[in-house]
């Protein structure tokens, strides 16, 4: 390499880091904010639902109650224990954000009773007492106290008169996530200067803006180790009386494979994201009154039982064949587990720490499905073939097999648990995620998903380092505040540099 040329390379070197000096630091000081936010963040004191024992054998029957309020199709349909003294049907209709409840003795509506309901769910996942809830109101659109990452919608705000806010699914007596003004702020603050994101809306041109600036970030990065190698620091005697720039060095060597690491795989996960394969749009399915008989719902019903649930077997456009799910009492509830998230940082790539492992026989939860109208049993695994071929257009012939835990491909983000994973027979091995207890896509993957999902979670969530997750949070966090110092060194040397041109 010639004495011009390196030259010519060690100016552009200069210029180029000065140009991305702000979109660095942004990057590197929110990255810092990852500790923080996993640190301080709200906890539960329960994370499942709380236990029921529902006894309808003697309560009016759930068809016949919606014939006589004159329902002609429902959308959801459940029974609740909301105190040990009053059992409730919930049935939502389609195009209706709010449920009703209805005495399951008496038939009679219960006032704001899916208020009620979120209430004591609220109650039961944060340990609080009623006397600190302060408001109740349904969320039907995401906000940057519940952002799009959290995906279940509507949901119910519960506010304390500490500031804590839970945000309840009642339909599967859900815990969607905790907040408080730290989280949402730390959260809104990570949005700002990692995403370049304010609200829930994107500005068109952040793509190709962002993936500019993370090329010329890898461009910077390969060319300063190119001239650290080329530029012989011993033979350099400035360097002695420069410790900034000797030191900046000397940083920026040790920290470029980090960099490379971060910048590479959140480049490859930007440009992946506008191509990934994405969630069904469908409609949650209408279930036609008419179709619910009595005799299914006594057989369904004939024993106690801890959880009921309306649910399609299979779906033909907006309608659904209609099933009743239901769960034994001392089954377990990883059905409803809930679904707080870790982290408001959390993107569609972030994977949980622990990884799938085959579901063992106490491990698949127990479910019984009887057709609604004419009683009979069904395999749950049939229902998720049938689902999956529906919201994906594709044959679901393949293996269908229980997930019970978060991990690999099917990571936190995703929300809901149990769910039957469903391989189709698609070219890029599109696998589908269907929740038995909603009859929800919960999530597709094809391969080029996973391998977006490996990458960023193993090179920018560093979960190749052997420690525990508390530990590793405390490493990125030092790592991304020495990549700040990094950037801050190289503008002290360049204003030092102009200083004296000048």
């Amino acid at each position: 390499m010639t004495a011009q040329l390196l030259k010519t390379l060690l100016a552009g070197h200069r210029k180029l880091g000065v140009i991305l000096s702000l979109a660095l630091l942004s990057w590197a000081l929110t990255g810092m904010l990852h500790p923080i936010m996993s640190a301080t963040q709200p906890q539960p004191t329960q994370r499942t639902p709380p236990p029921q024992t529902l006894t309808l054998k003697t309560a009016i029957p759930l068809p016949t109650l919606l014939q006589q309020a004159g329902w002609r199709s429902v959308q959801q349909a459940s029974a609740v224990t909301l105190d040990p003294q009053l059992t409730a049907y919930r049935v939502k209709l389609s195009g209706r954000p709010a449920a009703h409840y209805y005495n399951a003795q008496t038939g009679q509506t219960i006032a704001q009773g899916e208020r009620l309901d979120a209430t004591r769910l609220a109650l039961w996942y944060t340990g609080k007492p009623l006397e600190q809830v302060q408001d109740a109101r349904l969320i039907t659109a995401f906000d940057d106290d519940y952002p799009a990452v959290n995906r279940l919608l509507p949901v119910w705000k519960i506010t304390f008169a500490d500031g804590l806010r839970a945000y309840i699914d009642p339909s599967q007596a859900r815990l969607a996530t905790l907040s408080n003004d730290r989280k949402m702020w730390l959260a809104r603050l990570f949005r700002l200067g990692h995403t370049w994101s304010w609200g829930q809306t994107e500005w068109p041109e952040k793509r190709p803006v962002m993936a500019a600036y993370l090329i010329a970030t890898l461009v910077l990065t390969i060319g300063g180790i190119l001239l650290f190698v080329r530029i012989k620091n011993t033979r350099n005697q400035r360097l002695r009386q420069q410790p900034v720039r000797r030191w900046h060095r000397r940083m920026g060597m040790g920290l470029s494979v980090m960099i490379l690491c971060w910048v590479g795989s959140g480049l490859f996960h930007l440009l992946h994201s506008s191509s990934a394969s994405q969630p069904s749009t469908a409609q949650p399915a209408a279930f036609l009154v008419s179709s619910l008989s009595l005799s299914a719902w006594q057989a369904a019903t004939a024993q106690p039982i801890a959880r009921i649930d309306l649910v399609p077997l299979a779906r033909h456009a907006q309608l659904g064949q209609a099933a009743w799910l239901t769960q034994p009492i001392n089954a377990q509830l990883t059905g409803n587990m809930t679904a707080m998230s870790h982290s408001a940082r959390m993107s569609p790539s972030e994977h949980a720490e622990h990884r799938h492992h085959a579901p063992t026989a106490q491990s698949i939860p127990q479910m019984t499905l009887l057709d609604a109208h004419s009683g009979q049993p069904v395999p749950v695994l049939q229902q998720a073939r049938q689902l999956a071929a529906f919201y994906t257009g594709q044959p679901a012939t393949g293996q269908a097999t229980w997930i019970t835990e978060f991990g690999g491909e099917y990571g936190f983000i995703n929300k809901r648990l149990p769910v039957i994973k469903v391989e189709t027979t698609a070219p890029d091995h599109l696998r589908v995620y269907i929740e038995p207890s909603s009859g929800v896509l919960a999530a597709q993957v094809n391969d080029g998903d996973a391998r977006e999902g490996w990458v960023f979670s193993t090179l920018h969530k560093g979960n190749w380092m052997p420690v525990a997750k508390p530990v590793r949070d405390v490493l990125l966090g030092l790592t991304a505040f020495a990549v700040a110092l990094l950037v801050l060194m190289g503008l002290g040397v360049w204003w030092q540099r102009r200083r004296r041109n000048d």
